[in-house]
């Protein structure tokens, strides 16, 4: 399970940085491509009535071809700024040429200056003219030349911190399933050796005693003793060739109808009909919720009594002495909690309890079944989409 987590965390990481990644990828690029390249119009063009001539920029102004006349009421130049020949004065016929909007080699503009006098800005109408365009608070200048290269620089290193994301993602995921792998092949060779042991050890006796029946060396008398051993033997091999083939049955879902029921009046009838069982085994079973409580949901009958099977009779195999088995029914919570005051499940095997041919016992000599009951029970509870957990007492949140 954590190794998944750490496949959905390492997953999570690449999604939230390629995201990222893509953001700031497409915040540059539209910053280089997008924004307009030039100087806004007010850096070429005053919006005041009265302007202070020497305050303008008059090297940008130069910059785009650019000039500034501050001309008198006589037409006199009384200063210039870029000017392109050494004209002094101006007639007013000059002026009104000048200032001919049908010219569409220039564009002049004309301001009044803080004393009186005229200031006129001209421009070459390849780089400025007053034509109406689709962005008037612009003066387009050409690209630089390295935009292009800076477009495609960008791209080669987007794609290779891409590559890069995603190389370093398949790797970990490769590792993790790699971890995955490991860990059930081992638990599949622990689960075969396990069941190669539960078989060899009835097996091996039913043959030794066989054996020595077929030779005639069992002493007159004793016949019927050794074939009640090979008898009791056998029910044991046959409840545990049984028990894993139910155990390997239950991971498929053809085998899982559920129905709507009483899950409650289902649990009170098994006790009641295994009551008996249960006394002999110096077992007594304690309902603790009233007989009037009810609870109906889906679920599949003939798998819920082999749940209850399961953990009863764990609490009657485990346990040496009489022992109370009690079962409550939170109704807040929907939990089924089944727990018994013998000695419960060791704290040392708690955290792989459910998997298959776990126990707490040293020694499996006699044992019977004990590492494929509780694996039952989680595979079963899981099938109907339920939750189950010990901290002392099985608790089933009931879905």
């Amino acid at each position: 399970m954590e190794r998944r987590k750490n496949i959905l965390k390492n997953t999570f990481k690449f999604i939230a940085l390629f995201i990222i990644f893509n953001i700031l990828f497409f915040i540059v690029m539209s910053a280089i491509m997008l924004f307009p390249v030039g100087k806004i119009m007010p850096d070429f063009v005053p919006t005041a009535e009265q302007v202070e001539a020497d305050d303008l920029d008059w090297e940008a102004i130069n910059e785009i071809g650019g000039y500034g006349l501050v001309i008198d009421n006589e037409g006199k130049v009384i200063k210039s700024y870029y000017q392109k020949d050494d004209k002094k004065s101006y007639t007013h016929i000059e002026l009104v040429n000048l200032l001919d909007i049908r010219d569409y080699e220039k564009t002049v503009f004309s301001f009044t200056t803080m004393d009186n006098n005229k200031l006129l800005i001209i421009y070459p109408s390849s780089a400025f003219n007053t034509i109406p365009s689709m962005d008037m608070s612009v003066v387009e200048k050409k690209q630089p030349y390295y935009y292009p290269i800076l477009f495609v620089v960008g791209l080669v290193i987007y794609i290779f911190m891409i590559y890069i994301l995603i190389s370093r993602l398949t790797k970990k995921i490769k590792v993790e399933f790699d971890l995955i792998k490991a860990e059930e092949d081992k638990k599949e060779n622990m689960f075969l050796r396990g069941l190669a042991h539960d078989i060899k050890t009835p097996l091996s006796t039913i043959i030794t005693y066989a054996k020595a029946l077929e030779d005639g060396i069992v002493e007159k008398g004793e016949e019927q003793e050794y074939n009640k051993v090979i008898y009791n033997n056998g029910i044991i091999l046959k409840e545990r060739v049984e028990n894993m083939l139910s155990l390997t049955s239950l991971g498929d879902k053809g085998i899982f109808s559920p129905q709507d029921g009483d899950i409650l009046e289902e649990l009170r009838r098994f006790v009641g009909d295994n009551y008996s069982w249960y006394i002999k085994n110096n077992t007594t079973i304690n309902i603790e919720f009233s007989d009037k409580s009810r609870f109906v949901t889906k679920y599949d009958r003939k798998l819920f009594v082999r749940l209850l099977e399961n953990l009863l009779q764990n609490s009657v195999h485990h346990n040496d002495k009489a022992v109370n088995i009690f079962i409550e029914w939170d109704s807040k919570d929907k939990k089924l909690i089944i727990y018994d005051d013998g000695r419960g499940v060791p704290e040392n095997i708690r955290a792989y309890m459910w998997e298959p041919m776990v126990t707490g016992e040293e020694s499996r000599t006699g044992e019977k079944l004990r590492g494929i009951g509780l694996a039952n029970v989680k595979r079963i509870v899981e099938l109907h989409g339920w939750e189950i957990e010990y901290d002392g007492k099985f608790n089933i949140k009931i879905k």
